[in-house]
């Protein structure tokens, strides 16, 4: 029944009708006392009246709306340690640049017909690497060694304090250099000494790296990025994200640090899956079937800035799969002044039997 007849119908009901139900439902070790008249039954058209006026004001509420509209909310990446959120628009468009899966149009035209899916060996919520044999972490150490032309005398471990059998990475320091491989295939080179920046990576880095084709771009922190881009649009974008060396410099513009990614080294390929449309994606994400680590939600009218597929690259994922990262205006007053936009992730091939993202 509408409410606007439920309340029409409570000024016609009989006093004593009301107040002999009223009793009757009261506990029945209460029956026997004579109560007085209970204050609703005097006070209803006054209550009814105010029924009616809120009832007007949800009513007036729900035309109106926000123009922001409802916020939605979707779900949160486990154990995904990323910050989610970039901070201007220069960031913005500066994050990801080379991505070879960008520009992306809404009709997907650069993008293949399939895109593969692999299973991180490395999969652990608590970011621990995992995946390679003692042998494949030495021999990772012993190449880039010699690509660098240093001489490897003293081989050291560090191991999971709870598991001794457990070899988080080996390590070797040598002279000027650190060097370290990690049981998911990630190498990290420290120069206690910074080092100039050698202008062509392609021959200066040739063998350390072994791209056939470097591209080399800086990142949204300034570093140095490079990966090999020699191959096919799916091959250079693999590349990108998980077969990638980052440069790291000083204040001086000198280089600290190379990390070398080799995180497929530990991953198991699934197959290859036809991706949905970016505007399948899009209604996805306004239903609030999305994932983000931003800490945000999105309205239904909030407009996206950008989007592109991706991959994330990070050992909390159990599975490395594509997705289309929508980057959207995060509203909020409580941030400093500019304006920061949250990254919102949507898989973008059909949901694995038995996975999760």
């Amino acid at each position: 029944m509408r409410e606007d007849k439920i309340i029409d119908a409570m000024n016609y009901i009989d006093e004593q009708i009301l107040y002999e139900a009223w009793a009757e439902r009261r506990p029945v070790e209460e029956k026997d006392i004579s109560p007085q008249q209970p204050f609703w039954l005097k006070w209803r058209k006054g209550i009814a009246v105010v029924a009616a006026v809120c009832l007007i004001c949800a009513g007036l509420s729900t035309l109106l709306g926000d123009e922001k509209g409802e916020p939605i909310y979707g779900e949160s990446f486990e154990g995904y340690a990323g910050c989610g959120t970039v901070c201007s628009e220069e960031e913005l468009e500066t994050i990801n640049s080379a991505n070879p899966m960008a520009p992306l149009e809404e009709n997907g035209v650069y993008i293949p017909a399939t895109l593969p899916v692999y299973k991180n060996l490395s999969y652990s919520l608590a970011g621990e690497p995992f995946g390679l044999s003692d042998g494949q972490m030495l021999d990772l150490l012993e190449d880039a060694a010699n690509a660098l032309g240093v001489e490897v005398v003293d081989v050291n471990r560090e191991v999971n304090p709870r598991n001794k059998e457990h070899v988080y990475y080996y390590y070797a320091e040598t002279g000027n250099v650190r060097i370290e491989a990690e049981a998911d295939g990630l190498i990290t080179i420290k120069f206690k000494d910074a080092i100039e920046v050698e202008e062509d990576f392609s021959e200066a880095y040739a063998e350390l790296l072994g791209f056939e084709e470097a591209v080399v771009c800086e990142s949204s922190e300034g570093n140095y990025v490079a990966f090999d881009g020699k191959g096919t649009l799916t091959e250079d974008a693999i590349n990108y994200f998980f077969a990638y060396a980052e440069f790291f410099k000083n204040e001086e513009g000198k280089v600290t640090t190379i990390r070398i990614h080799n995180e497929l080294m530990a991953a198991e390929k699934m197959g290859d899956y036809f991706y949905i449309p970016a505007t399948e994606a899009k209604e996805k994400l306004y239903k609030g079937e999305y994932y983000t680590n931003s800490g945000y939600g999105i309205y239904e009218n909030s407009p996206i800035e950008k989007v592109e597929l991706v991959y994330i690259n990070s050992r909390t994922q159990e599975y490395f799969m594509p997705y289309y990262c929508f980057y959207i205006e995060i509203d909020d007053e409580g941030l400093p002044s500019g304006k920061y936009y949250g990254m919102f992730y949507v898989p973008a091939v059909e949901s694995l039997k038995g996975t999760k993202s």
